[in-house]
């Protein structure tokens, strides 16, 4: 059996269908909570990622503060 922290880490790898399946509850041993922190860290590193672009070629990023949380 898993530790938390070795799901967390096996997460990252799976495809975000998975992920989603997962945080829906179709799997006893993985917790929803932690699905949906993955699912939240993609969201946040794509958002970071697309300011970064935005940045580089000099616009403005399209997200708002509210966005990010």
């Amino acid at each position: 059996m898993l530790n938390l922290v070795q799901i967390q880490d096996r997460l990252k790898d799976m495809p975000t269908q998975a992920i989603m399946a997962y945080a829906n509850g179709q799997s006893p041993m993985v917790p929803p909570y932690l699905a949906l922190s993955e699912l939240n860290r993609r969201k946040n590193m794509e958002q970071m990622a697309a300011a970064d672009m935005a940045r580089q070629q000099g616009t403005p990023p399209t997200a708002k503060y509210r966005d990010w949380e």
